[in-house]
């Protein structure tokens, strides 16, 4: 018997499965968003190499799955938080939004 794991993209950035991090976050559907960034942005930083993505194809086939590599997304989230937050305290600059 198999088992068939569904992940709901919406709630991803906010759930880890099986109480561990993911490595690895699948490109959310059309209308859904990864960390409040939408499906066309993701492919744009990927394309940009901000951040990396994976493609999982089999063999001959034209369609696949893309992934997104989790740390890079992070990563890059992170980078903008201390860009924008420069030297402010985490509070203070949160608080200014």
């Amino acid at each position: 018997m198999s088992t068939k794991i569904t992940i709901d993209t919406k709630e991803i950035a906010s759930n880890d499965i099986a109480g561990q991090a993911c490595e690895f976050y699948p490109m959310p559907p059309s209308g859904h968003t990864l960390y409040g960034l939408r499906r066309s942005h993701l492919y744009a930083l990927a394309r940009e190499g901000v951040i990396k993505s994976i493609s999982l194809r089999s063999k001959g086939k034209r369609r696949g799955r893309r992934l997104i590599v989790a740390e890079s997304l992070l990563a890059y989230l992170r980078g903008l938080e201390a860009q924008q937050c420069g030297g402010a305290a985490e509070t203070e600059c949160h608080e200014r939004g």
